[in-house]
Formats: structure tokens, C-alpha cells, sequence
């Protein structure tokens, strides 16, 4: 980090954003702030994070399981995975559900560069926040069709990183938006204390703040997917610069590059990365082959890694038959 840092300092105001837009709310929840929904955001380990910070967490989260990176829009962002039946798995647009005694709670935790994700349409609901406050009235929108709890939208942050947290519970009280903060600014703060190791070998030193270890070897692996024509691709790669790793497939009997628009963009993903190349990390991807015949054939699977600076390398191969398509189910 230089050693001369400018750090905005911010005040501790909270902006309850409740601009309707234009919008009819005969379909939305009654809008409130009671006690019970308050928390504490006093922790103002969001606000220490200039460009160069930025961009070692934004290593660091590339390089962890728990964590996955997207781009929407030009913009960047982290979703946090959750366990689902006892494995971290990602989910369409980052929402979790769980289900208690009948009682559905619904969350996400996501962390964006440069501006805010958001909530779509729905403005109302969020609560804009700069870190400071001990008692910040979250606005809760009330249980209505299509909504069966108390919802809450938080955005906490500024200065080009935001703390995105949704709660969906029966109950006012947000439980799960306090603990999540609390978890991510303590996550964030080892990310300020080992950031040399980080920006040197893209991890932290740190085994619990990971969902499983590292990979020890490299590996590139081709294995059926959930029906026929689907692959599901398990890599341990170690670059040395950000960038993206994707999958490329051709016949290899004509040549012919298969799927390639679909394959692309199922299989592009950002990687962890390291100053030294000495760290593996893991690449997982499920790809769809269209061109299925009713006899199998012999296909390459590649490997390949595009660094920002727009590089393409190509890193592994390996054949494997596609299968024929089935007469039946996947028809």
C-alpha cells in the first residue's frame, strides 16, 4: 500500500431513501422503521478501503470458494456463497432460501466495486448507509403477495465499495443483516492486515476464512453433467495477473468449434491469482454441447485464460466422447 493515503472521511448520516419513482405500491408491503429493526453499523471498516485496497480484496475474493465474482452492467461485484445441503453452492442472482418450521427467510450478502448493485425497481425498500451509526432504523417493507416475511434491502459504504445485504424474515428484527456485517467487516479487516500476502499470493493466511483448502496440483477435468450433452468442468489453475479463465470445445473429427457462443459465455469466469504463481485455485464450469447426434464422438476440451490486458493463453486439453442423444427424457 503507499504510504501516503488519502481516506475520505465520512460522517455518520444515514439516508433513508424512500423516492417511489413512479411506481404503484398497491402490490408492495407497508414501509416502516421500528425499534426492533435497528442495528449497529458503528464498524467503519468499509470506509479504509482506497483504489489499491480495492483491488487486493478484489483478489482476495476471486481466489476464495466462499466467494463468487461476477460483472453485470461494467459493474463488478462478490456474491457470498451459502450452504445448500451441506455444500457452498452458487445461486441464480445470489438469493438463498431456507426454510424453518414453515418459516421461509430469504438473504443475499454482496459486495460491489465502483457503485451499488441495488434492488431493481423496488427503491423504497433499501436503506442507504455510511458507516458510523450504532442505531440505524432499517427500513422494512411488511409481508404482501409474492413477499411472505418482513423484507429489507441495506447498502452500506462509500468511497467505491459497497456492503449489499437483503433480509427476508417473518420477524422485524434483522438478525441476519447484523450478523452479516459484522462478518464482512471483520472479513474485510484481515484483508487490511495481510494484504502484502495477499497481493503476493492471493490468499490470507488464514484456513478458516476459506470453505475447503486450496488445490496442491494442477488438474483439468471433463465429467458428465446432469443430462446428456452437459459437462461439468473441475481445473486448479495458478495465473499470475487478473484475469478470466474459459472453455473452448471442438470435433475433433471435422474441426468444427462446438457451441461456441453458449460454451463461452457459460464457462467465463475470473480466477484467483498470485504475484508468484505458487498459488492454485480452483476453476469449476458446466457447459452445454448442442450439437448432439444420435452416435457419439470424440471431442477436445481447452483450456484457456484471458488476462485483463486482453492476452488469451491456452493452459490444458483433454479428448473425451460426447454422447450420442438419448430417444427419451432428453429429447
Amino acid at each position: 500500500m503507499k504510504e501516503k493515503m488519502l481516506l475520505v472521511r465520512f460522517v455518520p448520516v444515514v439516508m433513508l431513501l424512500l423516492a417511489f419513482s413512479g411506481c404503484s405500491w398497491s402490490d408492495r408491503g407497508e414501509l416502516s422503521a421500528p425499534e426492533p429493526s435497528h442495528i449497529d453499523l458503528s464498524d467503519q471498516t468499509l470506509t479504509k478501503f482506497d483504489e489499491e485496497l480495492r483491488n487486493t480484496l478484489f483478489q482476495y475474493l476471486a481466489g476464495n470458494p466462499r466467494w463468487e465474482v461476477r460483472e453485470e452492467g461494467g459493474l463488478k461485484f462478490a456474491v457470498r456463497q451459502e450452504l445448500v445441503e451441506g455444500h457452498y453452492v452458487s445461486q441464480l442472482n445470489g438469493y438463498y432460501n431456507t426454510e424453518d418450521d414453515g418459516e421461509i427467510r430469504q438473504t443475499r450478502i454482496l459486495l460491489a466495486f465502483g457503485r451499488p448493485h441495488g434492488f431493481g425497481t423496488n427503491v423504497g425498500i433499501i436503506t442507504r448507509v455510511v458507516p458510523g451509526a450504532k442505531n440505524v432504523p432499517v427500513i422494512v417493507e411488511g409481508e404482501h403477495e409474492g413477499s411472505p416475511g418482513n423484507s429489507s434491502y441495506l447498502i452500506v459504504g462509500g468511497g467505491g465499495l459497497f456492503l449489499e445485504i437483503y433480509d427476508q424474515a417473518p420477524e422485524l428484527q434483522r438478525k441476519f443483516t447484523q450478523t452479516a456485517f459484522d462478518q464482512v467487516s471483520a472479513e474485510l479487516a484481515d484483508v487490511i492486515k495481510y494484504q502484502t500476502e495477499i497481493r503476493q499470493r492471493g490468499v490470507l493466511p488464514l484456513a478458516e476464512r476459506y470453505p475447503k483448502p486450496l488445490p496442491q496440483r494442477f488438474q483439468f477435468l471433463v465429467n458428465d453433467g446432469y443430462k446428456t450433452g452437459v459437462y461439468l468442468v473441475e481445473a486448479a489453475i495458478n495465473p499470475t495477473s487478473s484475469g478470466s479463465a474459459s472453455i473452448r470445445v471442438y470435433n475433433v473429427e471435422t474441426g468444427q468449434r462446438l457451441s461456441e457462443e453458449v460454451v463461452t459465455e457459460e464457462s467465463s469466469c475470473q480466477v484467483g491469482w498470485s504475484q508468484d504463481g505458487n498459488t492454485l485455485f480452483n476453476y469449476d464450469a458446466q457447459v452445454d454441447i448442442k450439437e448432439r447426434a444420435f452416435r457419439s464422438y470424440k471431442a477436445r476440451f481447452e483450456l484457456w485464460y484471458r488476462s485483463d490486458s486482453g492476452t488469451d493463453s491456452k493452459l490444458a486439453e483433454t479428448t473425451r466422447m460426447i454422447n450420442g442423444k438419448k430417444l427419451s427424457r432428453d429429447r
